[in-house]
């Protein structure tokens, strides 16, 4: 139907033709129209037609359909900014502290110690909700230090961390990572 080249494009009509062809053949037909093969026809108006006439599109012309909304005129202002949740700093300092045997540089920053704080309500809710499935995921939201940083933990230094991550949270929690 292509004219015999290989790989050449096979239009829509062509395809069409050789659906109807094989329709005739298998099952010894006459002429098929191949969109009638189909639930609902190809064509955008005979498919919603055919869908309003099996109930599940409405009768009723939906008000602006095909229509194109305008673009909202650019004013130059900043859109309405949304106000952020505040900062929250506990007043307790962690209790726990994993003194590093290999510390580093990170970016300004000397890291020579990672603070393992108290596990909060939300990390606990999103441990339980499957959100946290490594030690390393409940190390990072734990400790609130940038993934690259828990990555460049040396020698025992990373499994003291992970060791110390789990710890942290209540007995009946740690059971995911054990």
């Amino acid at each position: 139907m292509n004219g015999g080249a290989e790989n050449a494009p096979i239009s829509s009509a062509d395809m069409e033709a050789e659906d109807a062809a094989f329709v005739r053949d298998l099952w010894g037909i006459g002429q098929v129209d191949p969109a009638d093969l189909h639930p609902f026809p190809m064509d955008r108006g005979r498919s919603l037609e055919a869908a309003r006439s099996a109930g599940f599109a409405s009768t009723a012309p939906v008000e602006g359909e095909g229509e194109v909304p305008a673009a909202p005129e650019d004013t130059g202002e900043d859109p309405t900014p949304v106000p952020s949740a505040p900062e929250i700093a506990y007043l307790v300092p962690p209790k726990r502290e994993v003194t590093l045997d290999h510390p580093f540089r990170y970016g300004d920053r000397e890291v020579r110690a990672i603070a393992i704080p108290e596990p909060h309500l939300g990390l606990k809710l999103d441990l339980v909700a499957g959100l946290l499935p490594s030690a390393f995921d409940l190390a990072w939201a734990l400790t609130s230090e940038p993934a690259d940083l828990l990555r460049a933990l040396r020698g025992k230094d990373g499994e003291r961390v992970l060791k110390a991550a789990v710890d942290a949270l209540p007995p009946e929690l740690r059971k995911a990572y054990r």
